[in-house]
Parts: structure tokens; C-alpha cells; sequence
């Protein structure tokens, strides 16, 4: 079932691998994004696309989210980093 879903969904959901990494090459190249831009592709729920600016969800936003995340993968990891804030 999960293989027919597949041959059916992906080409209707998914994109292949060209297309998915539009998002990453025109954040690296175009010149007019800048620093905490998220690109993204232009189609609601951004399933497939013309890479844009999008806006972050409040939840990947979120400070807290963003610790419990942080903790969460240090300890599935066994790797602690430090990062030193500033004085």
C-alpha cells in the first residue's frame, strides 16, 4: 500500500530532488536575501513551488521550542555544545 501511495502521492505532494533543493540555492545566491530571510516555496502549505520569502511559524519561532529542541537533540545525540553569549 505504502509503495502505490507513493507512486501516486509524490508526483501530486512531493518534489523531486532538483526541485527541493530551489529553496537552499536561491537562499545562497539571490543577493537581496538576507540574514533570518526563510525561503520557501510560493504555494499554500508550501508543498511544491517557486522558491519566495515565507514567514516562520510562531512555533519555529519560539525561543522556548527552540531550547526544548536544542536539549532534546543533545541528549539523542550524546553531544553537548556550548555556545557562549555575549557579555
Amino acid at each position: 500500500m505504502a509503495v502505490v501511495f507513493a507512486h501516486i502521492g509524490n508526483p501530486l505532494f512531493a518534489r523531486n530532488p532538483d526541485q527541493g533543493a530551489l529553496p537552499q540555492l536561491n537562499a545562497a545566491t539571490d543577493p537581496t536575501v538576507r540574514s533570518g530571510h526563510l525561503i520557501g516555496p510560493d504555494v499554500v502549505a508550501e508543498p511544491r513551488g517557486t522558491p519566495t520569502r515565507v514567514e516562520l511559524s510562531a512555533a519555529a519561532a519560539s525561543p522556548e521550542t527552540g531550547r526544548r529542541l536544542w536539549a532534546l537533540s543533545e541528549k539523542m545525540t550524546g553531544v553537548r555544545l556550548t555556545i557562549p553569549t555575549p557579555a
